[in-house]
């Protein structure tokens, strides 16, 4: 009875587990597909670099999973930085011209203004001078005038009527003395004006560096984006399949 009964539980339990195992058999194949030429349909990427250069260093392996703007690879970019660094030197010597120019402006402008403001005053002051002068001639050739009446009517003598004869010729060459003295300040004014010419010279000059200055900046543009043609980088999120290096 005894053997009965342990055949009769260890069928129960048998049956129990073909149950189990025909049930987890439905359930599998009516939850999952098979097929012996199976494929997944993933959308591949091929990166390569937009221009000719060595490489200098690989920063992924295959099976690297990557985030967008990963760096993937770089190129030797010896060459293009030192382009650059050139363009720098350059900028550097034109903002250093450009200084020197708008110094000369300056320094030029008001050396220019006080001898113009000196200048002028020199001819005002001349011409101070000059009425004053003349004023005397005036006055003088009064005087001799005045004397030659009293010589012809025997009230002065000859001594001096000659004395004062000789003061209007004294006052006289005082007078055109400093009239041509006018004139000089007159002509010297106009030279200093017409150096103002070289203001214009100056600030063409000037014009003409901040255009160097322009083109440079654009060209160290240029020359940083073609450097960034030297660094590769993932444009999406994913994961590395193949990774080709050719020498």
């Amino acid at each position: 009875m005894k053997i009965k009964s342990i055949i009769g539980k260890l069928s129960i339990f048998l049956g129990i587990v073909v149950a189990s195992i025909v049930s987890y058999e439905i359930f599998y194949w009516l939850t999952h597909v098979y097929e012996y030429d199976a494929r997944i349909e993933a959308k591949l990427t091929t990166l390569s670099s937009r221009i000719d250069g060595e490489i200098e260093k690989v920063f992924v392996k295959e099976g690297d999973r990557v985030i967008e703007g990963d760096l993937l690879v770089s190129l030797k970019s010896d060459v293009q930085r030192l382009k650059i660094e050139t363009l720098k030197a350059d900028l550097i010597k034109e903002r250093g011209l450009l200084n020197k120019v708008e110094a000369e402006i300056i320094a030029f402008e008001r050396k220019l203004d006080a001898r113009l403001a000196t200048k002028r005053e020199t001819i005002k002051a001349g011409q101070t001078g000059y009425e004053t002068i003349r004023d005397r001639y005036k006055l003088a050739k009064q005087n001799f005038e005045r004397s030659k009446i009293l010589f012809r009517k025997n009230l002065t003598s000859k001594k001096s009527l000659e004395e004062e004869e000789s003061k209007v010729l004294v006052i006289e060459t005082e007078v055109k003395n400093a009239a041509a003295n006018i004139r000089v300040s007159e002509l010297e004014l106009k030279e200093i004006i017409s150096t103002k010419s070289r203001i214009d010279v100056l600030h063409a000059e000037k014009k003409m560096v901040h255009l160097n200055i322009k083109k440079i900046n654009t060209l160290i543009d240029q020359e940083k984006s073609k450097l960034g043609y030297h660094f590769i980088k993932s444009p999406i999120n994913g994961i590395i399949d193949s990774v080709y290096k050719y020498k």
